[in-house]
């Protein structure tokens, strides 16, 4: 079966809290060269990746994107009192005065790097994420392949063309060759008619073949091999 190199394909998935969006593109390479883009803190899966990617695709150049986000729950966020209360103390001592701990006056503080606990994902909630992660890829996988097989097919059909009409063109060439006879010239060899001057080279050998070219292409003649009228009277 024919493959073609170029291809892509894609597949999303929105299951229980998680969202995987997977897209492959593919190129022609003599090599395997994959550029891989994970989304940030996933990277421990990047060998997993590959190597669903590598069980599929032999050679070329891949561009694969692999998105996932996971829709946070309240207990992802961690206050860090101690970094708030930093941040209070420095303000107060530079404005010489206290702060009010009221919500209203705390809040935007909770933007300042490191009061809030962000989540990241541990291994080994990665790699419970994984089988569905996998799933979306080979689904990705798949749909490349179908276009690939598509685009095959009608590489495979334009090279028949090809082939066919080259046999015919062939065909056409063999036809146009026949053999000649000594051209009543016998006792001279190989003889050669040229037209529409008509006269005949005689005693003719392979490496006579270039200089006769040249002489043809010129317009000239290669007197050494024409035949005289002696010669032609005796064929």
């Amino acid at each position: 079966m024919l493959l073609s190199m170029t291809g892509h394909g894609e597949a999303h998935l929105h299951e229980g809290g998680l969202s995987v969006a997977v897209e492959i593109r593919t190129v022609n390479n003599r090599y395997f060269k994959l550029n891989l883009r994970l989304t940030e803190g996933y990277a421990p899966l990047e060998s997993h990746v590959e190597s669903l990617i590598r069980q599929q695709i032999r050679r070329g150049t891949i561009q694969a994107s692999v998105q996932i986000d996971r829709e946070p729950s309240p207990d992802d966020y961690r206050l860090n009192q101690q970094v708030l209360l930093g941040y209070l103390k420095q303000l107060e001592s530079a404005l010489g005065t206290s702060i009010s701990r009221d919500a209203g006056q705390l809040a935007p503080l909770l933007a300042l790097p490191g009061v809030v606990h962000e989540p990241i994902a541990e291994l080994e909630e990665l790699e419970s994420q994984w089988p569905k992660i996998e799933r979306v890829l080979a689904s990705a996988l798949s749909a490349l392949d179908k276009m690939r097989t598509s685009e095959g097919r009608s590489m495979a059909e334009d090279l028949a063309a090809n082939v066919r009409t080259i046999v015919a063109e062939l065909a056409k060439v063999e036809a146009r060759a026949c053999t000649a006879s000594c051209l009543d010239q016998c006792a001279t060899g190989v003889s050669i008619l040229v037209e529409p001057d008509h006269f005949f080279y005689g005693r003719v050998t392979v490496e006579d073949v270039p200089e006769i070219v040249d002489a043809l292409a010129s317009g000239g003649r290669v007197e050494r091999l024409v035949l005289s009228a002696s010669d032609l009277e005796r064929g």
